[in-house]
């Protein structure tokens, strides 16, 4: 392994699509994004709090079907996944994520939504982007009771992760 080598921490819609859980455009962008950096040298990897943002996508898909109209709702009428084919998926995550050219990095905590959650719980940040994407998705009425903000935590929490791995390793090249 080179030293010099770039380090790629996919985000949660660049993973779905290479695990096939996206529009047939998505999954290809998503090839075209990890043959590029592959190509490059590059290293794939992707953070065990992406990996439980996946998680929780694929439980709700599960337990509540996908929302009409998402990209995984085109994937599972596309490929027929039913509620057992998403658990499924779930309960192989790492090992589906691994066979895609992902290498979870670093290890995961016991309980990294927890972590990330406590850490992050009432700063201004999570709640402005909360805001702003259920203000782009045309959600008047965005309810803090109903949501613990997981997927903004996640954004922010991966910004401040990869920020100080970058100042741990002395490495520019290091990206999210």
């Amino acid at each position: 392994e080179r030293g010099c080598e770039a380090e790629y921490y996919l985000d949660t819609s660049i993973a779905m699509g290479l695990l096939e859980l996206s529009t047939p455009e998505n999954e290809a962008s998503a090839r075209d994004v990890r043959d590029i950096i592959k190509s490059s040298g590059g290293l794939l990897k992707i953070h065990p709090a992406t990996l439980e943002e996946i998680k929780t996508i694929l439980a709700s898909v599960a337990q509540n079907g996908a929302y009409p109209g998402t990209s995984i709702a085109n994937a599972c009428a596309r490929r027929n996944l039913e509620a057992p084919d998403i658990l499924k998926i779930q309960l192989n995550l790492q090992k589906h994520v691994e066979s895609k050219g992902m290498v979870p990095f670093p290890s995961a905590t016991v309980d990294i939504r927890k972590e990330i959650l406590n850490k992050y719980k009432g700063k201004e940040v999570i709640r402005k982007l909360a805001e702003n994407r259920n203000n782009l998705n045309g959600e008047s009425s965005f309810s803090y009771a109903n949501a613990d903000m997981f997927r903004e935590a996640h954004d922010v929490f991966m910004d401040d992760y990869i920020c100080e791995r970058r100042r741990k390793t002395g490495k520019k090249n290091i990206f999210f």
